[in-house]
């Protein structure tokens, strides 16, 4: 059989359906989208791998931050209860323990610097105050990707001590029981101050005998004494074995002017003298006795081996104010350099007694101040056996001696401080400290530790 002849025409519709069939191929395959989503992953899982582990590794370094910043608040916070002591020299010792205490890998990889006072922030200078900067070096993972060098985090605090009360007695012996003593029928009613007293004894605050005692809170270096017929309130309590707490007048100067300025002639025969004001430097004593009358002028007494009493009559400053014009007392040395001459003030009940404080000047808010040079004597002791009509605005400070504050002082003072070596009440008074910050009056504080920064 013979074959047909092959013709060109049919080649070419043949070659025309094989292109057409390739073309249709190549649009199938172009539009083809199976293994597409896998072809993606395999490009982008690697990415997402990535970025996950990076968002691992800064969740790690948030929470390492968030244990840090716990460490060094802890670091702080110890250093300053060291500070709260007065032991500078265990500050930085103390703020490392604690840190180390609370998880803080003390090592190669890690720093602790512990300041006192503050470099920066708010507390900068701050003597009260210790600023603790936590480190700590991590070798980069993920991040490794954008960054060669360790990542470095840090944490910082400050702590330091705030006042948590005002105290309006303060015993300042540091080993004797009953620094701070109530006896016999007293009753003392001082609803908005601190009894506090800076002894180790544990009888250091004696409330005893059969009186009724209210104060806002007792602060005590050493423990607290409670008589079985006494009736104590504390509104906040009382603070046991804690720091002894500051004089809040130990810098303040004690360097009288020499001389002697025209003494103050009391028993003239006259029953009312005036005074002049300013300062004056007082070599005998002022002392009155029923009918006689003083009005002091505003100014500083600078009584020199000489002592202001009151046995009746009356010792007033009737131009004085409350937080301005006043009178400061400061029983001093004599001219001969004695110090067992150094006089003190005793105001008995029938006297009428009104003085006020400065409000302002060296002296502001100091009523009565004897020499710290003053020796440790019985007869260098302040009795304040004050009547009804007996009103002492500002700060009574006898460092070395014993106040006895008796009687029935009045309650019309707005500001009674009393800081002595020991303070005795034996009778009825009614101590306040509302008005003292308009009458310059320096306080001492408890304190407390706190965070800050």
């Amino acid at each position: 059989m013979a074959t047909a002849p092959f013709r060109a025409g049919q080649r070419k519709r043949h070659s025309a359906k094989a292109g057409t069939v390739k073309r249709s191929r190549m649009h199938r395959f172009w539009r083809d989208q199976s293994g597409g989503v896998a072809m993606m992953y395999a490009i982008t899982l690697p990415g997402l791998i990535g970025l996950a582990g990076l968002g691992v590794e800064t969740g790690y370094w948030y929470f390492d931050k968030r244990e840090l910043q716990t460490q060094a608040d802890a670091a702080a916070l110890g250093g300053a209860w060291e500070l709260a002591w007065n032991r500078t020299s265990h500050v930085k010792p103390s703020a490392t323990n604690e840190a180390v205490r609370n998880g803080f890998p003390n090592s190669t990889l890690t720093t602790i610097a512990v300041t006192t006072p503050p470099t920066s922030g708010a507390e900068a200078g701050n003597a009260n105050a210790v600023e603790v900067i936590l480190t700590q070096d991590y070798d980069p993972l993920f991040s490794g990707i954008f960054r060669s060098e360790n990542i470095t985090i840090a944490a910082r605090a400050v702590a330091t001590l705030v006042a948590s009360g005002s105290a309006c007695v303060l015993a300042l012996n540091g080993t004797v029981s009953d620094a701070a003593e109530t006896s016999g029928s007293a009753s003392i009613n001082a609803p908005d101050c601190t009894i506090a007293a800076n002894s180790t004894s544990e009888s250091a605050i004696s409330f005893s005998g059969n009186g009724d005692i209210l104060f806002k809170s007792a602060w005590t270096h050493g423990g607290i004494e409670t008589g079985n017929s006494t009736a104590v309130t504390l509104t906040d309590g009382a603070k046991t074995h804690m720091w002894p707490l500051k004089d809040p007048y130990a810098d303040l100067n004690d360097s009288a002017p020499g001389g002697c300025m025209p003494n103050i002639n009391i028993h003239s025969g006259t029953n009312n003298i005036t005074t002049s004001g300013g300062i004056r430097t007082v070599c005998n004593n002022i002392h009155v006795t029923n009918g006689e009358t003083v009005d002091l002028q505003p100014g500083t007494y600078w009584m020199k081996g000489s002592s202001l009493i009151a046995e009746g009559g009356t010792i007033k400053c009737s131009t004085c104010e409350l937080g301005g014009d006043g009178v400061t007392f400061i029983f001093t040395t004599p001219n001969n350099g004695n110090v067992n001459q150094i006089g003190t003030v005793t105001i008995n009940g029938n006297a009428t007694v009104q003085l006020n404080a400065p409000g302002s000047g060296d002296y502001k808010g100091v009523l009565f101040f004897q020499d710290p040079d003053t020796p440790t004597d019985s007869n260098k002791t302040a009795n304040l056996n004050g009547g009804a009509n007996t009103v002492l605005n500002g700060a009574i400070y006898f460092p070395n001696n014993e106040v006895q504050w008796a009687g029935n002082n009045s309650l019309a003072a707005t500001c009674t401080l009393i800081v002595a070596d020991t303070v005795t009440f034996t009778g009825s008074s009614g101590l306040s400290i509302d008005d003292c910050a308009s009458q310059g009056v320096d306080l001492a504080f408890t304190q407390k530790v706190a965070l800050v920064e």
